[in-house]
């Protein structure tokens, strides 16, 4: 998982310096998908090792455990996200709606920026602002 990890970033780097060729973009949606489907498997373990302890422990705990498997289902996980009216739910298109959003968000930001003294606002020296 660590490789995958290191060589989606690669090309991720790669497609940000240059753009990627077809064959790239191929591998890097390929490692992507194989990322998510062993990420699902690891859950499917987690659920199923939390099963074997509520049989093995009974109902004595049943807060406990609903409280940690809803927890650890939703920690870092992000199912879909409403974007421009519509809802994303595959991986690429949540990532790339969370980029484009923030890639708008901060371009916005550096276009509205008021430049200090600009505007007849008034440069304080330390006496002004200390009196």
């Amino acid at each position: 998982m660590f490789v995958m990890q290191q060589d989606i970033k690669a090309l991720e780097g790669l497609g940000q310096q240059h753009g990627l060729i077809e064959s790239e973009k191929q591998r890097l949606s390929s490692l992507i998908s194989e990322q998510w489907d062993v990420r699902k498997k690891v859950e499917g373990i987690w659920r199923h090792n939390f099963r074997l302890n509520w049989c093995k422990l009974g109902d004595r705990n049943t807060k406990f455990f609903h409280i940690s498997a809803n927890l650890r289902e939703s920690r870092n996980s992000i199912r879909d996200i409403e974007y421009n009216d519509k809802i994303h739910s595959s991986p690429i298109d949540v990532k790339e709606a969370a980029v484009h959003f923030f890639s708008h968000l901060f371009t916005m930001l550096n276009t509205d920026k008021v430049a200090i003294g600009a505007s007849g606002f008034k440069k304080l020296s330390v006496i002004d602002w200390l009196g």
